[in-house]
């Protein structure tokens, strides 16, 4: 019985998350957060701005068994082939 009320909540908050995107208002979760703030080293790292060293030197901690990645990324988002999911710059 919990179980199903449990589930009945996670699938109302679901919905309501899912019709909030499609009204074009992005709900503060925890995953849309960290999209955000990936859409922002997205931009940083493909405007050249202040603090793309600073994602690049992250890239090339986390990816530091890849050598090539973090330059892989950065062509792909130079070439527009890894987008911003919410954030469009103007």
């Amino acid at each position: 019985m919990r179980q199903k009320y449990t589930a009945d909540g996670v699938e109302r908050y679901r919905e309501r998350i899912a019709t909030s995107l499609e009204n074009g208002v992005v709900e503060p979760t925890a995953a849309h957060v960290r999209q955000a703030l990936a859409d922002a080293a997205i931009h940083i790292v493909r405007t050249g701005g202040p603090g793309s060293e600073e994602v690049m030197r992250v890239l090339e901690a986390v990816f530091a068994s890849h050598a090539g990645t973090p330059l892989t990324v950065k062509w792909r988002i130079k070439q527009g082939r890894i987008r911003p999911k919410f954030f469009k710059a103007s």
